[in-house]
């Protein structure tokens, strides 16, 4: 004992020196220590058939590692990050939500650090599946032909497009419109390669990027178009209007009116566009007129013109007023 003591004594600030430092390696070699360590990004990695929001593809999550101390506390949190695939089996993932579990052997925290816990343990992400359809492609044709000319018809090729991508975008789409195409003035046939316009380009794709889009202009045929029983107005003089002078119903009452133009813009022609009436201007005193009738056809092209009124004339009889009244 008295041995043991003395070495003890000797040295004792070299020996107390020593202890310190062995303490000091035993606390950060091995006293065992946790960390938590947060917003870990996840890369999500998924087979081309899955579609995940680029929004979705990076979630975050909280992990807690136990270590050494030193091995702990030197640790590189932003070097840390996990990585986990999703995978279709056989077609069986639908368009929805996919469960997908967390494990420690998703992340990478270097020798000697363990992942006691994982907060969330289970992500739940939006997916879509990956679809292609063939849409109809729809042209946009603007403006009007020159005078006397009509577009006949509209064609254009490709008429179809495969569009691919996530399913609900794909499902929604009815038709791809093209640039627009102007024929505003245009007397002859024409044809222009357009753009097609994707409405979603960060995730759809299209099989053709254009199509050609061609016109057929003609001549436009003129026909004509009888309004029958249309109803005389009049324009009044002044004079008939103040001096109580009473006009009686013209005769007859109602006429028929023919009209001629282009067929395209005769068809966009209805009877309330037409309007008769009889010009009493000159019709001073009372008597019985033959008044020559005109008309007018509200909101027709240049190429609408007023062909045949029957009867040209009305027979307008103006009555003096009654003596005494």
């Amino acid at each position: 004992m008295k041995r043991f003591l003395d070495f003890l004594r000797r040295d004792i600030w070299r020996k107390l020196i020593a202890l310190t430092i062995a303490v000091v390696l035993y606390l950060n070699l091995y006293e065992q220590k946790e960390r938590e360590i947060h917003d870990v990004k996840v890369e999500i990695l998924h087979d081309p058939e899955i579609f995940i929001d680029l929004a979705d593809q990076h979630p975050t999550v909280r992990l807690t590692v136990k270590g050494s101390r030193h091995q702990v506390q030197k640790l590189d949190t932003q070097g840390i990050s996990g990585q986990v695939k999703l995978i279709d089996n056989a077609g069986a993932l639908r368009t929805g939500r996919a469960r997908l579990r967390l494990l420690p052997e998703h992340f990478d925290c270097g020798r000697g650090v363990e992942i006691v816990d994982i907060d969330p343990q289970v992500l739940q992400l939006p997916v879509q599946r990956q679809i292609s359809r063939n849409i109809t492609v729809e042209p946009e044709v603007i403006g009007r032909p020159s005078r006397g000319r009509v577009l006949t018809a509209v064609r254009c090729y490709p008429d179809t497009v495969t569009v691919s991508g996530p399913e609900k975008p794909v499902a929604s789409l009815t038709t791809i419109r093209t640039e627009k195409l102007s024929i505003e003035g245009e007397s002859i046939d024409c044809s222009k390669e357009l753009k097609l316009l994707n409405p979603m380009p960060e995730v759809l794709t299209f099989s053709s990027k254009t199509s050609n889009v061609s016109v057929e202009i003609r001549e436009s045929m003129e026909i004509p178009r009888k309004f029958p029983d249309i109803p005389v107005r009049y324009l009044f003089s002044p004079l008939h209007v103040n001096s109580g002078n009473a006009v009686a119903l013209p005769s007859p009452a109602r006429v028929a009116v023919t009209i001629t133009g282009p067929q395209n813009e005769i068809n966009r022609i209805s009877r309330d566009n037409v309007t008769v009436f009889a010009d009493l201007s000159d019709a001073t005193r009372p008597g019985e007129y033959a008044v020559s009738l005109r008309a007018t056809i509200d909101g027709a092209g240049d190429g609408v013109r007023v062909t045949a009124i029957e009867p040209e004339k009305v027979r307008v009889t103006i009555t003096a007023p009654t003596a005494g009244k």
